[in-house]
């Protein structure tokens, strides 16, 4: 309002106050090759396209409330290879609120699965010709559990094997072999040897157990 004989001065001021939003990929190991697709609310966002371990989609400009980070496989990668954990600012869903002025981040996390090998040696020497042995994959077994059989494989020509089964890194799994009559093993893993389900409490011995099939935890990395 302006009176007769008055001069007054208006300021309008612009302030940039937009919230920020940047994911970040990290890989465990760092040297794994994966590429990923970062995403913000369904789209590949900034520069997060087919990006390695350390990429980003850089500070998104986004609007104030609610948003959802996500990702999709990038070239020659699969998912399913990989435990996904997402952190940072986000919760474990990807969801992250974001008032005006604000900056934040976000963290993919993916660990590679692992997988198992067995290497056959008879009396330190590879297998003769023709001469083959059973193993199993198996998770949750102990001397008072047979646990799940994930996979059982014979040896190959050379005496190896490669389990296909992908494993969760830092959960434990039993590697078995069946030992038949006439022969041993010092099959090594992170504990003692033991048979499936031989005992029942208070260690009475069980009718019902194989006692070919010998065991040892081991914990994957």
């Amino acid at each position: 309002t302006i009176a007769n004989g008055q001069e007054k001065t208006c300021t309008v001021t612009n302030d940039d106050i937009s919230p920020t939003l940047r994911v970040i990929k990290d890989l465990v190991p760092d040297t794994d090759s994966g590429l990923f697709n970062l995403r913000i609310d369904g789209a590949t966002a900034g520069t997060g396209a087919n990006v390695g371990d350390g990429g980003t989609t850089g500070f998104v400009p986004v609007n104030a409330g609610n948003h959802v980070v996500s990702e999709t496989a990038g070239t020659a990668t699969s998912l399913s290879d990989y435990v996904t954990v997402i952190g940072g600012d986000c919760a474990a869903n990807g969801t992250v609120s974001l008032a005006l002025a604000q900056n934040k981040t976000c963290t993919i996390t993916n660990t590679k699965k692992g997988k198992a090998e067995v290497v056959k040696t008879v009396s330190g020497l590879p297998p003769a010709g023709g001469q083959t042995f059973t193993f199993e994959l198996r998770q949750g077994a102990s001397p008072l559990s047979d646990g799940t059989v994930l996979e059982t494989k014979n040896t190959d020509a050379s005496g190896n094997i490669s389990f296909t089964t992908q494993l969760i890194p830092g959960d434990t799994y039993q590697i078995c072999e069946w030992v038949f009559p006439g022969w041993n093993t010092n099959l090594v893993g992170d504990g003692a040897l033991f048979v499936p389900n031989s005992l029942i409490p208070p260690a009475l011995p069980n009718p019902n157990v194989n006692n070919l099939t010998v065991c040892a935890d081991f914990t994957v990395q």
